[in-house]
């Protein structure tokens, strides 16, 4: 019987308890450890009302127990019900194969599209000597909808700083996200004046975004008066650090994509040397802990201060752990970018 049913794989095996050589319960043992029954629904049929024996027979493999004499009726009941159980099995089987089938091919695309994305992030700054940067980007899943970059101008004397971050997260997100990498490019002289960029970048994504909408700070950083005049589109404020003291750029402006007539203002600090500049996204201020405490302005404040006096990399990479040590792990519930910028 056992060899048989290697063979002919039936769709379901009546097996009695008490014959001669192995009994019923060895025979089903073997049946459940051959890769080629295991999947074989077993029901005993036997004259043994034992509940010892019945608790075995489950313990063997068994789907179902029935004792001899036995209604017709039941036992075909019985024997229907646990075939269409196996169809329904192997038919999970199937979706769930497919569905790892589709995972593979999914996770291949996003860790392509990863790549990509890792390319629109600069992986050098512009060496001009009067101001430096560093950055630490980590999107929730292999690809998000944060976006920085650090602009170099045919002006040796003008550099531009822009960051944002398109609603939502994920490939979407990402794909928004691609889209504004690529606006400045045809933006011609408008880059050159921060409140005309945002107007533009909104313009163009108008109507192309679905229900999403952006967050966006641009600013244009003058090497030699050390002016930054910037345009903030309803992103969070850049910190200022001087001299241990941080302070906020503030600044009115529209966000990105929702509306035709937004209004976007001009703004301008005078930077020193010395001054370190802060962008980021809400995704470190909104981050939160088990107890689903926010790590908020003032903690960020706070880890700025204390390490005024590191390095430039020290200092953001501190504020990337401090957000890891306060969340409880480095898989958060938004797209995180940091980026810093240091006067000469």
């Amino acid at each position: 019987a056992i060899e048989l049913a290697e063979a002919q794989r039936p769709d379901l095996i009546l097996l009695d308890v008490n014959m001669p050589g192995i009994n019923g319960f060895e025979a089903c043992g073997i049946l459940k450890s051959k890769k080629s029954t295991a999947e074989i629904p077993v029901i005993f049929l036997t004259a043994d009302a034992n509940k010892e024996s019945i608790v075995r027979g489950f313990n063997a493999g068994g789907v179902d127990y029935v004792t001899k004499p036995c209604c017709k009726e039941e036992l075909c009941a019985r024997v229907k019900t646990h075939i269409e159980l196996k169809k329904s099995r192997q038919k999970l089987s199937e979706y769930v194969e497919t569905l790892e089938s589709m995972n593979r091919a999914l996770s291949k695309d996003l860790e392509f599209a990863r790549k990509i994305q890792s390319n629109l992030i600069p992986a050098r700054y512009p060496g001009k000597g009067s101001a430096s940067f560093h950055s630490v980007y980590h999107p929730m899943i292999a690809v998000g909808g944060d976006l920085f970059d650090v602009i170099s101008f045919e002006e040796d004397r003008q550099i531009g700083v822009f960051i944002c971050d398109v609603s939502g997260h994920g490939v979407g997100a990402a794909l928004i996200a691609c889209m504004v990498k690529t606006l400045p490019l045809g933006s011609a002289n408008r880059k050159m004046n921060p409140a005309e960029m945002c107007s533009y970048i909104n313009g163009k994504l108008l109507g192309q975004t679905d229900d999403n909408f952006i967050t966006a700070f641009y600013g244009i950083f003058d090497t030699e008066t050390k002016m930054f005049r910037y345009t903030r589109c309803g992103h969070p404020y850049p910190l200022l650090l001087r001299r241990g003291e941080t302070i906020e750029l503030r600044g009115k402006g529209s966000v990105i994509g929702v509306l035709r007539n937004a209004a976007f203002h001009d703004n301008e600090v005078q930077l020193e040397s010395g001054d370190r500049l802060f962008f980021f996204t809400d995704g470190v201020l909104e981050s939160a802990n088990a107890d689903r405490v926010e790590f908020g302005d003032d903690k960020l404040k706070e880890i700025l201060a204390q390490n005024s006096g590191t390095t430039l990399p020290a200092t953001v990479d501190r504020v990337f752990a401090a957000l890891n040590e306060f969340h409880g792990s480095d898989v958060f519930e938004d797209d995180v970018a940091v980026l810093g910028m240091e006067i000469e």
